[in-house]
């Protein structure tokens, strides 16, 4: 099942934070695969219980308080080392800080509606989510809480699953889902990601190892589907396979991607379609549930990379936006 929340999103600079992060990709999207391809779900904004199942409660105190500007600034790299603000033109805004709170609250629900989706039907895809930098302590990376994570430990609660695998293909590392998931053997990890780039390049956010961690240098674009191919063989030679794997799909390897910390890796429009492929063929053929979150992906071309994928999931034999039932599954 394809599927976005029914919840109203709005634009950053509506808030008036200057990040070319537009929802108009999901739009773009949908206008590709057909609005009949996508299911709309309400999902109710994370409660402080589900919160905690990952972050510490001081800083869910400060997020669901009034101390959520803060973390909002924080969390988009707002304000400079001087107090002034970096990127954040409060003039602008439409909306109030806390607005956008109350939306990324409801929207990291999805990863959580995912993982059901996926263990019922197999396979979901949810137009949203892949909070993945935001760490126990707090909101980081334009992620203010951790969705994948939150989203793994509901699902064990209610003892759904008892073990995850998190891969994330976005340009930036998971280091907020190593962080938080560094002493729990049972979600294992594995990050292909941008070296020597944010946040690599920040000596204090090297402390927190992926249980696979593949570095990509600029130039070797080349190698990038060998090293997946490797790094999934990997995972399934040294780790249990899991009951349900959630795919961090980040469109910002993509060559057409604006955001500037994203040169590091440029993967052409064909080479993001075979990452993608890969990953699902991967699973499908060992009957995994998968669901799949968008995560990073900035500017105006970046929905073709979801685009190309989603109409060739569409298009395969046995698949539907209602019923994306792997082959065998019950």
């Amino acid at each position: 099942m394809i599927f976005k929340s029914s919840s109203k999103r709005h634009r950053l600079i509506d808030y008036g934070i200057l990040i070319p992060l537009e929802q108009d990709r999901i739009t773009q999207i949908i206008d590709c695969i057909g609005a009949s391809n996508v299911n709309q779900i309400s999902l109710a904004k994370l409660t402080r219980q589900e919160l905690l199942l990952a972050h510490n409660q001081d800083f869910v105190d400060e997020l669901i308080g009034e101390s959520c500007v803060k973390w909002m600034l924080k969390c988009y790299e707002c304000i400079n080392a001087d107090g002034t603000y970096h990127r954040y033109d409060p003039k602008i805004a439409k909306y109030p800080l806390a607005d956008l709170r109350d939306e990324l609250l409801t929207e990291a629900r999805g990863v959580a509606q995912g993982i059901n989706l996926a263990l019922e039907l197999g396979l979901s895809f949810f137009l949203g989510g892949g909070m993945h930098h935001a760490k126990s302590s707090g909101a980081a990376g334009f992620c203010p809480v951790n969705d994948i994570v939150i989203g793994i430990r509901i699902a064990q609660k209610s003892l759904a699953i008892k073990n995850a695998w998190v891969v994330d293909v976005d340009a930036h590392k998971g280091d907020g889902t190593a962080e938080m998931t560094q002493n729990d053997s049972s979600i294992v990890t594995c990050s292909i990601h941008m070296a020597n780039a944010w946040p690599l390049d920040d000596e204090s956010k090297r402390d927190y190892p992926s249980n696979l961690d593949i570095a990509m240098r600029a130039g070797e674009e080349a190698l990038y589907l060998e090293k997946l191919a490797s790094s999934l063989a990997f995972l399934q030679q040294e780790y249990p396979l899991p009951d349900v794997v959630v795919v961090v799909l980040g469109a910002d390897p993509f060559e057409l991607d604006e955001l500037p910390s994203t040169r590091g890796l440029m993967l052409s429009e064909q080479q993001m379609l075979a990452r993608d492929q890969m990953i699902y063929e991967f699973f499908a053929v060992r009957n995994i549930a998968m669901t799949f979150v968008m995560a990073g992906g900035y500017g105006r071309q970046v929905y073709k990379v979801y685009a190309n994928f989603l109409n060739w999931l569409l298009h395969k034999k046995g698949l539907s936006c209602g019923n994306m039932r792997l082959a065998g599954r019950k």
